[in-house]
């Protein structure tokens, strides 16, 4: 059994492609542990996209699903993440996998202006937007952009967004991102931590209803698209252009982890 040793260390991801792990990172561990810790998103992800397609990864943390879009698959990255420690590790896990050519990094928060935000800073991968008068209010004071104001012309054709309740607020500003014919997809999280702004799962699937996207959930062995009609627990996938994803889920290479091929 593989365990966290006491300094960095490389664990494989896929082929290919690593992730620099080491002790207090809570949510990277997920890799050693159980490969692909989401996996019917990270799958999603690999099947989806292509060389020289663009990809957004809102909230990276240290940048996994941006190593499995931009070292496996070829995909230009825009990838946003607020707080400073974590973002020097995904620096880190970028440069180790020799894709700094294909990844813009921005250590900034993204929401629904340009602005200043308190963020939290000592939580890992739940890290968050301070709003609530009750919680600890020494907090990092972060840059925050809005998606509108990085894309003008050459939108991104899938978007992932995990941002721990600030979701909603990410969606108010990417309205002409959302309505592009170059955005297909988009994986966002839905575990009802919207509640601490008071946003609900259901206000996300209803924004994006409204740009035409259709809720579903993903079956990586079968490369399956099942339609749901409400958020799924975790994460949902929407999709906007069926046609293109189910093309491009179908003639994907095959990947490998844990022995498993899928």
């Amino acid at each position: 059994m593989q365990y966290i040793r006491k300094h960095p260390t490389q664990y494989k991801l896929v082929e290919g492609s690593k992730l620099i792990i080491e002790k207090g990172m809570v949510g990277a561990t997920g890799v050693i542990y159980v490969g692909l810790p989401e996996f019917e998103e990270m799958a999603f992800i690999l099947h989806i996209l292509r060389l020289n397609d663009r990809f957004v990864d809102v909230g990276a943390n240290v940048g996994v699903y941006t190593i499995l879009a931009s070292k496996n698959c070829g995909a230009e990255s825009y990838t946003f993440e607020p707080i400073p420690k974590t973002y020097s590790v995904l620096q880190r896990n970028v440069s180790e996998n020799k894709i700094s050519d294909k990844v813009h990094l921005y250590n900034c928060g993204v929401g629904q202006n340009n602005c200043e935000l308190l963020f939290t800073a000592e939580f890992d991968t739940i890290n968050h937007v301070i709003e609530n008068k009750t919680e600890n209010n020494k907090g990092l004071l972060i840059p925050v952009v809005s998606l509108d104001n990085i894309f003008h012309e050459e939108c991104p054709q899938v978007i992932k967004i995990d941002v721990e309740g600030y979701e909603t607020e990410v969606l108010k500003g990417a309205g002409k991102t959302l309505s592009s014919p170059e955005t297909k997809a988009l994986i966002i999280e839905t575990n009802g931590s919207g509640a601490r702004y008071s946003h609900s799962d259901m206000e996300i699937h209803r924004i994006l209803t409204n740009y035409g996207y259709t809720a579903y959930n993903y079956l990586p062995y079968k490369r399956e698209l099942q339609k749901v009609n409400s958020p799924e627990r975790q994460n949902t996938i929407y999709i906007k252009d069926l046609d293109w994803v189910t093309k491009r889920i179908k003639s994907a290479p095959k990947f490998k982890k844990f022995g498993v091929t899928f």
